[in-house]
């Protein structure tokens, strides 16, 4: 084959080539999708009653204001935490709840002290009042010398059970103390003792 007739052919092969080649427009082609826009809300989370204060509408706690501690120090016994609860009481014409929080001897359980709290709101009538403790007609005993209006009552003439109550301008504090296998000598130790704890109540009240 002569060369001018070789190069013929290798330029018609070339050109054959270059028409097979993809020849689509931009236009031919799948359109590329665009990035959506995202946006972030911000969404604040509920509060749980998990995360809420017990004491949100102002309410005092009474195991906020004592610890396992000061009645170990007051009554010079192990005491451990016993559980919260609640009350109510109708003593001369005077009727209010109250809540409570209990601490008990960690050796044998002969030893149960309550703390009871109440405001202005637990009584009847709304009205804070200073209420005045007897038991089958015999009245409680005034206790001087705490700053505020105090009185020390035996509430059985069977065990040895007694509440000391003290009246601030904001609340009504019960220290109930209930001895189990105590006996007539251990009473008065036993109110000398509710009155160390009373003075750290007053303390932590702000009284």
């Amino acid at each position: 084959m002569r060369v001018g007739s070789w190069l013929v052919v290798v330029a018609a092969a070339l050109l054959l080539v270059s028409g097979c080649q993809d020849d689509s427009t931009e236009a031919d082609k799948p359109p590329t999708e665009a990035p959506t826009a995202t946006s972030t809300v911000s969404i604040a989370p509920e509060e749980s009653s998990a995360t809420r204060s017990p004491d949100a509408q102002g309410e005092v706690q009474p195991c906020d204001l004592l610890t396992p501690q000061d009645a170990t120090t007051a009554y010079a016994r192990p005491m451990v935490w016993g559980g919260v609860g609640g009350g109510g009481s109708d003593e001369n014409g005077v009727q209010w709840k109250y809540r409570t929080c209990s601490w008990q001897e960690e050796i044998d359980d002969g030893l149960e002290v309550t703390l009871q709290v109440s405001a202005a709101e637990d009584f009847a009538d709304g009205v804070l009042t200073c209420p005045r403790l007897d038991h089958l007609g015999e009245p409680a005993t005034e206790v001087p010398g705490l700053g505020v209006p105090a009185s020390w009552l035996r509430t059985s003439t069977i065990d040895i059970e007694a509440i000391l109550q003290l009246c601030t301008d904001t609340h009504v504090f019960g220290i109930e103390v209930e001895a189990e296998g105590a006996t007539e000598a251990d009473l008065d130790s036993l109110k000398e003792q509710s009155l160390a704890l009373a003075g750290v109540l007053l303390q932590a009240a702000g009284a």
